[in-house]
């Protein structure tokens, strides 16, 4: 707006310059200042255009600046997002490493005792060492709940170090993911 109003002005002033001039001079020496204020002119539309180019090309680097500012936040959340993902893995893996060592110690327990125990499995052999049949029977029962516990521990155990693997290589994914 600045720059055609000083274009207009500047039109103004050389066109009065031209009238005032007209009179008293030689047609020649008005040719000469009308081709000077059409270079004039020419240099104001110029100006104009570059001006205009210069306005747009603001606009799309604000634009690529604001684009660019938007992605860094998205990676920075992002980056933020898997770290506490790993942090809470962390803590499943450390629980986790818990409790398959007290399922562990468990079952060498249960180990131990059912070594003992399988020297007294015959079934023969119950039913001589018992007083009567209730105690045969309840030593009976006992050693079969013994041996199915055995296996349930057995199975937790493998289930829980299966579970506690597979966190392990997704908190390793994780890790790989962020380097």
């Amino acid at each position: 707006l600045f720059t055609f109003c000083a274009a207009l002005a500047i039109g103004v002033f050389l066109y009065s310059v031209d009238w005032s001039n007209a009179e008293g001079e030689s047609l020649g020496q008005t040719n000469s200042q009308v081709e000077k204020l059409k270079e004039i002119r020419s240099k104001i539309i110029e100006t104009e255009k570059s001006l205009d180019e210069t306005k747009k090309k603001k606009a799309t680097l604000q634009n690529e600046i604001a684009y660019q500012d938007q992605q860094i936040k998205l990676t920075l959340l992002k980056i933020e997002e898997t770290e506490k993902e790993i942090e809470s893995l962390a803590r499943q893996i450390v629980y986790l490493e818990g409790e398959l060592a007290k399922l562990s110690q468990a079952f060498a327990k249960r180990a131990q005792e059912t070594y003992k125990l399988q020297r007294l499995n015959d079934t023969f052999l119950l039913l001589i060492t018992s007083d009567n049949v209730g105690q045969f029977y309840s030593r009976y029962y006992s050693l079969q709940k013994i041996q199915a516990n055995d296996r349930k521990v057995l199975l937790e155990l493998q289930s829980t170090q299966t579970t506690y693997e597979g966190e392990k290589e997704e908190a390793e994914v994780l890790q790989a993911k962020l380097k």
